[in-house]
């Protein structure tokens, strides 16, 4: 059963950083939006880890969403850049 997740560094959002700290990609918030909806009804995952995900103000408040939700989910772990400070308003509260 699979109760912790680590999707560290997956580019959910479709967004990520070069080795010189370049912004790539376009900001695309499907994927970790799909994430979202799976939480809100998983029943067994018990912690996420999703650091170095560049999830945004949009993925940010989806995940917000399905944590308060969720009925196993007790730990998600997303440390954010300091580039991100709309995301981390949306998972803090």
């Amino acid at each position: 059963m699979l109760t912790n997740l680590d999707l560290f560094n997956n580019r959910l959002c479709n967004v990520w950083y070069g080795n010189v700290g370049t912004r790539r990609g376009d900001y695309n918030a499907s994927g970790i939006t799909a994430l979202a909806e799976a939480l809100k009804v998983n029943k067994v995952l018990t912690t996420l880890y999703l650091s170095d995900n560049q999830l945004g103000p949009e993925g940010s408040k989806s995940i917000a969403q399905a944590i308060s939700v969720s009925a196993s989910l007790t730990q998600v772990l997303a440390f954010l850049p300091s580039r991100a400070p709309d995301s981390l308003t949306y998972l803090a509260h």
